[in-house]
Protein backbone atom coordinates (compact mmCIF):
# COMPACT_ATOMS: atom_id res chain seq x y z
CA UNK A 1 0.00 0.00 0.00
CA UNK A 2 3.35 2.28 0.86
CA UNK A 3 4.25 2.36 -3.14
CA UNK A 4 0.12 3.00 -4.24
CA UNK A 5 0.16 5.84 -1.92
CA UNK A 6 3.41 6.80 -3.26
CA UNK A 7 2.50 6.48 -6.98
CA UNK A 8 -0.89 8.55 -6.21
CA UNK A 9 1.40 11.44 -4.97
CA UNK A 10 3.56 11.23 -8.07
CA UNK A 11 0.51 11.33 -10.18
CA UNK A 12 -1.19 13.92 -8.84
CA UNK A 13 1.70 16.18 -8.41
CA UNK A 14 2.53 15.80 -12.52
CA UNK A 15 -1.51 16.34 -13.05
CA UNK A 16 -1.15 19.90 -10.94
CA UNK A 17 2.27 20.52 -13.15
CA UNK A 18 0.75 19.80 -16.54
CA UNK A 19 0.57 22.64 -18.98
CA UNK A 20 0.98 20.55 -22.52
CA UNK A 21 -0.50 17.75 -24.03
CA UNK A 22 2.70 16.01 -23.89
CA UNK A 23 2.40 16.49 -20.05
CA UNK A 24 -0.96 14.90 -20.00
CA UNK A 25 0.44 11.69 -21.72
CA UNK A 26 3.32 11.73 -19.15
CA UNK A 27 0.95 11.75 -16.39
CA UNK A 28 -1.26 9.11 -17.92
CA UNK A 29 1.96 6.43 -18.62
CA UNK A 30 2.36 6.82 -14.54
CA UNK A 31 -1.20 5.88 -13.74
CA UNK A 32 -0.83 3.26 -16.17
CA UNK A 33 2.20 2.11 -14.67
CA UNK A 34 0.04 1.36 -11.29
CA UNK A 35 -3.03 0.27 -13.60
CA UNK A 36 -1.79 -2.09 -15.62
CA UNK A 37 1.47 -3.00 -13.99
CA UNK A 38 5.22 -1.53 -14.85
CA UNK A 39 6.02 -3.29 -17.92
CA UNK A 40 2.79 -1.59 -19.36
CA UNK A 41 3.34 0.19 -23.01
CA UNK A 42 2.98 4.01 -22.58
CA UNK A 43 0.88 5.86 -24.39
CA UNK A 44 1.59 7.53 -27.21
CA UNK A 45 0.33 11.41 -27.93
CA UNK A 46 -1.16 10.12 -31.10
CA UNK A 47 -2.78 7.57 -29.37
CA UNK A 48 -4.89 10.48 -27.40
CA UNK A 49 -5.28 12.73 -30.01
CA UNK A 50 -7.24 9.73 -32.16
CA UNK A 51 -9.75 8.81 -29.68
CA UNK A 52 -10.54 12.53 -28.81
CA UNK A 53 -11.31 13.56 -32.14
CA UNK A 54 -14.75 12.17 -32.82
CA UNK A 55 -14.44 13.06 -36.63
CA UNK A 56 -11.95 10.23 -37.04
CA UNK A 57 -12.71 7.39 -34.26
CA UNK A 58 -15.56 6.83 -35.62
CA UNK A 59 -15.90 3.07 -33.83
CA UNK A 60 -14.98 4.32 -30.35
CA UNK A 61 -17.76 2.54 -28.25
CA UNK A 62 -19.59 -0.58 -29.17
CA UNK A 63 -23.19 -0.07 -28.27
CA UNK A 64 -25.52 -3.02 -26.95
CA UNK A 65 -28.53 -3.26 -24.52
CA UNK A 66 -28.83 -5.59 -21.16
CA UNK A 67 -31.97 -6.61 -19.64
CA UNK A 68 -32.67 -5.09 -16.19
CA UNK A 69 -34.08 -6.98 -13.04
CA UNK A 70 -37.54 -5.04 -13.35
CA UNK A 71 -38.41 -5.23 -17.13
CA UNK A 72 -36.76 -2.80 -20.07
CA UNK A 73 -33.26 -2.23 -21.34
CA UNK A 74 -29.88 -0.62 -20.41
CA UNK A 75 -27.69 0.77 -23.40
CA UNK A 76 -24.10 0.26 -22.76
CA UNK A 77 -21.49 1.84 -24.45
CA UNK A 78 -18.55 -0.25 -23.91
CA UNK A 79 -15.46 1.42 -24.85
CA UNK A 80 -12.85 0.03 -27.70
CA UNK A 81 -9.75 -1.70 -25.95
CA UNK A 82 -7.15 1.28 -26.63
CA UNK A 83 -9.82 4.02 -25.28
CA UNK A 84 -10.69 1.50 -22.30
CA UNK A 85 -7.20 1.90 -21.34
CA UNK A 86 -6.67 5.69 -21.84
CA UNK A 87 -9.49 6.08 -19.81
CA UNK A 88 -8.71 3.37 -16.86
CA UNK A 89 -5.34 5.12 -16.41
CA UNK A 90 -7.11 8.65 -16.85
CA UNK A 91 -9.84 7.69 -14.40
CA UNK A 92 -7.04 6.55 -11.88
CA UNK A 93 -5.13 9.72 -12.52
CA UNK A 94 -8.38 11.71 -11.59
CA UNK A 95 -9.02 9.73 -8.26
CA UNK A 96 -5.88 10.39 -7.41
CA UNK A 97 -5.99 14.37 -7.57
CA UNK A 98 -9.74 13.78 -6.02
CA UNK A 99 -8.31 12.05 -2.95
CA UNK A 100 -11.22 11.98 -0.51
CA UNK A 101 -13.11 14.72 -1.60
CA UNK A 102 -16.32 13.30 -1.76
CA UNK A 103 -19.61 14.68 0.19
CA UNK A 104 -19.89 11.50 2.84
CA UNK A 105 -23.39 11.09 1.48
CA UNK A 106 -22.04 10.15 -1.68
CA UNK A 107 -21.67 5.88 -1.48
CA UNK A 108 -21.46 4.42 -4.80
CA UNK A 109 -17.91 3.99 -6.60
CA UNK A 110 -15.90 5.44 -3.61
CA UNK A 111 -13.44 3.76 -2.76
CA UNK A 112 -13.90 1.97 0.69
CA UNK A 113 -17.92 2.17 0.34
CA UNK A 114 -20.15 0.03 -0.40
CA UNK A 115 -23.83 -0.61 -0.86
CA UNK A 116 -24.11 -2.21 2.83
CA UNK A 117 -22.75 1.29 4.13
CA UNK A 118 -25.44 2.64 1.65
CA UNK A 119 -27.95 0.80 3.53
CA UNK A 120 -26.76 1.04 6.83
CA UNK A 121 -27.66 5.29 6.88
CA UNK A 122 -31.43 3.92 6.65
CA UNK A 123 -32.01 0.95 8.86
CA UNK A 124 -34.85 0.74 11.10
CA UNK A 125 -36.34 3.95 9.98
CA UNK A 126 -39.82 3.94 9.79
CA UNK A 127 -39.90 5.83 6.21
CA UNK A 128 -37.98 5.14 3.34
CA UNK A 129 -38.03 6.95 0.24
CA UNK A 130 -36.41 5.68 -3.35
CA UNK A 131 -35.95 8.04 -6.10
CA UNK A 132 -34.03 7.39 -9.08
CA UNK A 133 -32.42 9.78 -10.96
CA UNK A 134 -33.17 9.22 -14.82
CA UNK A 135 -30.19 8.72 -17.57
CA UNK A 136 -27.76 9.74 -15.15
CA UNK A 137 -24.59 9.36 -16.74
CA UNK A 138 -26.11 10.72 -20.07
CA UNK A 139 -27.08 14.06 -17.93
CA UNK A 140 -23.32 15.14 -17.57
CA UNK A 141 -22.64 16.39 -21.27
CA UNK A 142 -19.19 17.85 -22.27
CA UNK A 143 -19.39 21.63 -21.37
CA UNK A 144 -20.24 20.76 -17.53
CA UNK A 145 -17.16 17.69 -17.11
CA UNK A 146 -14.88 20.82 -18.58
CA UNK A 147 -16.46 23.02 -15.91
CA UNK A 148 -15.54 20.79 -13.25
CA UNK A 149 -12.02 19.72 -14.36
CA UNK A 150 -11.34 24.04 -14.49
CA UNK A 151 -12.16 23.92 -10.47
CA UNK A 152 -10.37 23.06 -7.71
CA UNK A 153 -9.17 20.49 -7.33
CA UNK A 154 -8.25 19.51 -10.58
CA UNK A 155 -7.34 23.23 -11.45
CA UNK A 156 -7.08 23.36 -15.40
CA UNK A 157 -8.13 26.25 -15.88
CA UNK A 158 -6.60 29.45 -17.37
CA UNK A 159 -3.70 27.94 -20.26
CA UNK A 160 -4.61 25.27 -18.87
CA UNK A 161 -8.13 24.96 -20.25
CA UNK A 162 -7.21 23.37 -23.81
CA UNK A 163 -6.48 20.45 -21.46
CA UNK A 164 -10.32 20.43 -19.97
CA UNK A 165 -11.91 20.18 -23.29
CA UNK A 166 -9.13 17.91 -24.39
CA UNK A 167 -10.17 15.39 -21.44
CA UNK A 168 -13.73 15.87 -21.82
CA UNK A 169 -13.13 15.31 -25.29
CA UNK A 170 -11.87 11.75 -24.79
CA UNK A 171 -14.69 10.79 -21.37
CA UNK A 172 -17.44 11.43 -23.83
CA UNK A 173 -19.54 10.40 -26.64
CA UNK A 174 -22.50 11.78 -28.96
CA UNK A 175 -26.00 10.20 -27.73
CA UNK A 176 -29.30 10.89 -28.18
CA UNK A 177 -30.32 12.03 -25.02
CA UNK A 178 -33.66 13.64 -23.62
CA UNK A 179 -33.76 16.97 -22.38
CA UNK A 180 -36.26 19.26 -21.03
CA UNK A 181 -37.13 22.44 -23.66
CA UNK A 182 -38.43 25.89 -22.42
CA UNK A 183 -42.20 24.14 -21.79
CA UNK A 184 -40.88 21.87 -19.58
CA UNK A 185 -41.62 18.72 -22.05
CA UNK A 186 -38.68 16.30 -23.11
CA UNK A 187 -37.37 16.64 -25.92
CA UNK A 188 -34.51 14.36 -28.00
CA UNK A 189 -31.33 15.25 -28.83
CA UNK A 190 -27.25 14.46 -29.81
CA UNK A 191 -25.19 15.63 -27.13
CA UNK A 192 -21.84 14.77 -26.05
CA UNK A 193 -22.65 13.03 -22.99
CA UNK A 194 -21.13 10.46 -19.97
CA UNK A 195 -22.00 7.24 -21.38
CA UNK A 196 -23.08 4.39 -19.35
CA UNK A 197 -19.98 1.85 -19.67
CA UNK A 198 -16.90 4.48 -19.65
CA UNK A 199 -14.16 3.54 -16.97
CA UNK A 200 -14.17 7.26 -16.04
CA UNK A 201 -17.94 8.13 -16.10
CA UNK A 202 -18.52 6.86 -12.27
CA UNK A 203 -16.12 9.26 -10.91
CA UNK A 204 -17.07 12.18 -13.12
CA UNK A 205 -20.68 12.09 -11.94
CA UNK A 206 -19.62 12.15 -8.55
CA UNK A 207 -17.41 14.83 -8.92
CA UNK A 208 -20.19 16.72 -10.40
CA UNK A 209 -23.10 15.76 -8.07
CA UNK A 210 -20.91 17.14 -5.08
CA UNK A 211 -22.66 20.29 -4.70
CA UNK A 212 -25.99 18.35 -5.37
CA UNK A 213 -25.68 15.83 -2.51
CA UNK A 214 -24.37 18.61 -0.11
CA UNK A 215 -27.66 20.71 -0.90
CA UNK A 216 -29.74 17.85 -0.33
CA UNK A 217 -27.88 15.82 2.66
CA UNK A 218 -28.59 19.75 4.28
CA UNK A 219 -32.05 19.85 3.22
CA UNK A 220 -32.71 16.13 4.78
CA UNK A 221 -30.94 17.34 8.08
CA UNK A 222 -33.40 20.54 8.18
CA UNK A 223 -36.30 18.07 7.89
CA UNK A 224 -34.99 15.68 10.25
CA UNK A 225 -33.88 12.85 7.82
CA UNK A 226 -31.31 11.07 6.33
CA UNK A 227 -29.77 11.32 2.92
CA UNK A 228 -27.62 9.12 1.13
CA UNK A 229 -27.14 8.61 -3.26
CA UNK A 230 -25.58 5.59 -4.60
CA UNK A 231 -24.87 6.63 -7.87
CA UNK A 232 -28.20 7.49 -9.89
CA UNK A 233 -30.19 5.63 -6.73
CA UNK A 234 -31.17 8.52 -4.22
CA UNK A 235 -32.37 7.46 -0.94
CA UNK A 236 -34.21 9.82 2.16
CA UNK A 237 -35.32 7.75 5.40
CA UNK A 238 -37.08 9.27 8.87
CA UNK A 239 -39.32 8.14 11.27
CA UNK A 240 -41.99 10.74 10.33
CA UNK A 241 -43.60 11.32 7.36
CA UNK A 242 -42.10 14.08 4.92
CA UNK A 243 -42.65 12.43 2.09
CA UNK A 244 -46.57 13.75 0.38
CA UNK A 245 -46.83 14.64 -3.07
CA UNK A 246 -46.71 18.10 -2.41
CA UNK A 247 -45.21 18.60 1.03
CA UNK A 248 -42.43 20.85 1.39
CA UNK A 249 -39.70 18.50 1.83
CA UNK A 250 -40.62 16.93 -1.31
CA UNK A 251 -40.84 20.37 -3.17
CA UNK A 252 -37.40 21.31 -2.33
CA UNK A 253 -35.83 18.16 -3.21
CA UNK A 254 -37.38 18.35 -6.75
CA UNK A 255 -36.27 21.86 -6.90
CA UNK A 256 -32.50 21.43 -5.74
CA UNK A 257 -31.94 18.26 -8.15
CA UNK A 258 -33.55 19.94 -11.18
CA UNK A 259 -31.36 23.07 -10.30
CA UNK A 260 -28.29 21.00 -10.48
CA UNK A 261 -28.83 19.65 -14.13
CA UNK A 262 -30.65 15.86 -13.02
CA UNK A 263 -34.01 14.50 -13.85
CA UNK A 264 -35.97 12.42 -11.69
CA UNK A 265 -37.32 9.08 -13.13
CA UNK A 266 -40.89 9.69 -12.21
CA UNK A 267 -41.53 5.64 -12.88
CA UNK A 268 -39.00 4.78 -9.59
CA UNK A 269 -40.27 7.03 -6.86
CA UNK A 270 -41.25 4.27 -4.51
CA UNK A 271 -42.08 5.37 -0.42
CA UNK A 272 -41.83 2.15 1.67
CA UNK A 273 -43.19 1.41 4.90
CA UNK A 274 -42.47 -0.38 8.40
CA UNK A 275 -45.28 -2.93 7.64
CA UNK A 276 -43.90 -3.88 4.07
CA UNK A 277 -40.20 -5.14 3.23
CA UNK A 278 -37.90 -2.11 2.69
CA UNK A 279 -34.92 -2.00 0.54
CA UNK A 280 -32.01 0.06 -0.25
CA UNK A 281 -29.71 -0.64 -3.26
CA UNK A 282 -30.85 -4.33 -3.16
CA UNK A 283 -30.71 -4.94 0.84
CA UNK A 284 -33.20 -5.36 2.99
CA UNK A 285 -33.13 -2.50 5.78
CA UNK A 286 -36.53 -2.75 8.00
CA UNK A 287 -33.84 -3.72 11.04
CA UNK A 288 -30.21 -4.05 9.57
CA UNK A 289 -28.76 -4.83 6.44
CA UNK A 290 -29.57 -8.03 4.74
CA UNK A 291 -30.04 -9.86 1.55
CA UNK A 292 -33.11 -10.73 0.34
CA UNK A 293 -34.79 -13.78 1.60
CA UNK A 294 -35.20 -15.04 -2.31
CA UNK A 295 -31.20 -14.67 -2.72
CA UNK A 296 -30.84 -16.85 0.20
CA UNK A 297 -33.15 -19.49 -0.87
CA UNK A 298 -31.15 -19.59 -4.46
CA UNK A 299 -28.06 -20.37 -2.54
CA UNK A 300 -29.94 -23.11 -0.60
CA UNK A 301 -31.39 -24.51 -3.35
CA UNK A 302 -28.54 -25.00 -5.66
CA UNK A 303 -26.26 -26.22 -2.75
CA UNK A 304 -29.09 -28.86 -2.08
CA UNK A 305 -29.80 -29.94 -5.55
CA UNK A 306 -25.72 -30.44 -5.64
CA UNK A 307 -25.66 -32.82 -2.18
CA UNK A 308 -28.56 -35.15 -3.71
CA UNK A 309 -28.08 -35.11 -7.41
CA UNK A 310 -24.31 -34.53 -7.90
CA UNK A 311 -22.44 -31.99 -9.50
CA UNK A 312 -23.40 -32.67 -13.34
CA UNK A 313 -27.10 -32.43 -13.07
CA UNK A 314 -27.09 -29.55 -10.21
CA UNK A 315 -25.13 -27.90 -12.79
CA UNK A 316 -27.56 -28.40 -15.52
CA UNK A 317 -30.66 -27.04 -13.53
CA UNK A 318 -27.84 -23.85 -12.47
CA UNK A 319 -27.39 -23.34 -16.06
CA UNK A 320 -30.84 -22.97 -17.78
CA UNK A 321 -31.79 -20.85 -14.11
CA UNK A 322 -28.85 -18.98 -14.67
CA UNK A 323 -29.72 -18.36 -18.04
CA UNK A 324 -33.21 -17.88 -17.56
CA UNK A 325 -32.40 -15.13 -14.82
CA UNK A 326 -30.65 -13.81 -17.33
CA UNK A 327 -33.01 -13.39 -20.21
CA UNK A 328 -29.64 -14.69 -22.26
CA UNK A 329 -29.92 -17.94 -23.65
CA UNK A 330 -27.06 -17.89 -25.52
CA UNK A 331 -25.15 -16.07 -22.81
CA UNK A 332 -21.46 -17.46 -21.25
CA UNK A 333 -22.46 -19.17 -18.42
CA UNK A 334 -20.04 -19.37 -15.39
CA UNK A 335 -19.21 -22.59 -13.10
CA UNK A 336 -22.00 -23.34 -10.50
CA UNK A 337 -19.37 -23.42 -7.66
CA UNK A 338 -18.09 -20.01 -8.74
CA UNK A 339 -21.15 -18.27 -8.73
CA UNK A 340 -21.82 -19.86 -5.45
CA UNK A 341 -18.43 -18.59 -3.86
CA UNK A 342 -19.14 -15.21 -4.83
CA UNK A 343 -22.78 -15.36 -3.43
CA UNK A 344 -21.57 -16.85 -0.32
CA UNK A 345 -19.12 -13.94 -0.39
CA UNK A 346 -21.57 -11.05 -1.36
CA UNK A 347 -23.59 -12.53 1.72
CA UNK A 348 -20.73 -12.68 4.35
CA UNK A 349 -19.83 -9.30 3.60
CA UNK A 350 -23.91 -8.07 3.91
CA UNK A 351 -24.89 -10.24 7.04
CA UNK A 352 -20.92 -10.89 8.61
CA UNK A 353 -19.17 -13.99 9.18
CA UNK A 354 -20.98 -14.84 12.61
CA UNK A 355 -24.46 -14.53 10.78
CA UNK A 356 -25.66 -18.49 11.85
CA UNK A 357 -27.48 -18.86 8.31
CA UNK A 358 -24.59 -18.07 6.43
CA UNK A 359 -21.86 -20.38 8.89
CA UNK A 360 -24.01 -23.13 7.65
CA UNK A 361 -24.47 -22.79 4.06
CA UNK A 362 -20.81 -21.87 3.97
CA UNK A 363 -19.75 -25.24 5.57
CA UNK A 364 -22.08 -27.27 2.92
CA UNK A 365 -20.31 -25.44 0.44
CA UNK A 366 -17.17 -26.35 1.83
CA UNK A 367 -17.84 -29.97 2.37
CA UNK A 368 -19.25 -30.35 -1.28
CA UNK A 369 -16.43 -29.13 -3.15
CA UNK A 370 -13.63 -31.14 -0.67
CA UNK A 371 -15.77 -34.07 -1.50
CA UNK A 372 -16.85 -33.71 -4.83
CA UNK A 373 -14.84 -34.16 -8.52
CA UNK A 374 -15.90 -31.75 -10.75
CA UNK A 375 -14.72 -32.63 -14.20
CA UNK A 376 -16.10 -29.70 -15.89
CA UNK A 377 -19.01 -28.56 -17.23
CA UNK A 378 -22.06 -30.58 -18.79
CA UNK A 379 -23.43 -29.83 -22.16
CA UNK A 380 -26.58 -28.03 -21.80
CA UNK A 381 -29.30 -28.96 -23.38
CA UNK A 382 -33.40 -28.09 -22.59
CA UNK A 383 -34.87 -31.60 -22.97
CA UNK A 384 -37.26 -33.90 -21.92
CA UNK A 385 -34.72 -35.29 -19.07
CA UNK A 386 -33.85 -32.42 -17.93
CA UNK A 387 -37.50 -30.90 -17.49
CA UNK A 388 -38.18 -34.62 -15.47
CA UNK A 389 -35.25 -33.42 -13.39
CA UNK A 390 -36.34 -30.42 -12.58
CA UNK A 391 -39.85 -31.88 -12.08
CA UNK A 392 -38.41 -34.01 -9.16
CA UNK A 393 -36.04 -31.61 -7.72
CA UNK A 394 -38.90 -29.15 -7.18
CA UNK A 395 -41.19 -31.38 -5.65
CA UNK A 396 -38.03 -32.87 -3.39
CA UNK A 397 -37.38 -29.00 -2.96
CA UNK A 398 -41.05 -28.07 -1.43
CA UNK A 399 -41.01 -31.33 1.18
CA UNK A 400 -37.31 -29.20 2.05
CA UNK A 401 -38.97 -26.49 2.91
CA UNK A 402 -41.49 -27.72 4.66
CA UNK A 403 -39.42 -30.11 6.90
CA UNK A 404 -36.20 -27.65 7.71
CA UNK A 405 -37.65 -24.90 9.58
CA UNK A 406 -33.68 -23.29 8.86
CA UNK A 407 -34.49 -22.29 5.30
CA UNK A 408 -36.61 -19.85 7.16
CA UNK A 409 -34.07 -18.01 8.94
CA UNK A 410 -33.73 -15.06 7.37
CA UNK A 411 -37.05 -13.64 6.35
CA UNK A 412 -38.16 -10.38 4.80
CA UNK A 413 -38.44 -8.78 7.98
CA UNK A 414 -35.33 -10.09 9.14
CA UNK A 415 -34.98 -12.70 12.38
CA UNK A 416 -33.09 -11.66 15.44
CA UNK A 417 -30.05 -14.76 14.29
CA UNK A 418 -29.43 -13.22 11.26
Amino acid sequence: MKTDLQNIAQISAAFAAMKTREDLVATLNLAKKTVYGPKSKDFALKNLTYFADKRISTNRYTVFKIPKKQGGSRTIHAPAPGLKAILRSLNFALLSVYGDGYEDSAMGFIPGKSIKDNAARHAGKLFVLNIDLKDFFPSVDLHRVKAILKQPPFNLHGEKEPLAYFIANLCCEAIEVQRLDEKGELIKKVLDVLPQGAPTSPAITNFIAYRMDRRLKGAAKRFGATYTRYADDITFSSNHNLYGKNSEFILEIRRIISEQGFLINESKIRLQQPWFRQEVTGLIVNERPNVPRTYVKQIRQWIYLWENYGYEKANRFFRRDYASNTKKLNTVIPPMERVLEGKLQYMKMVVGKDCPSWQKLDSRFTLLQANSTIDGLASFHLDEELEALVAAINKDMDQYQEENLEFEIIEETQSDDE
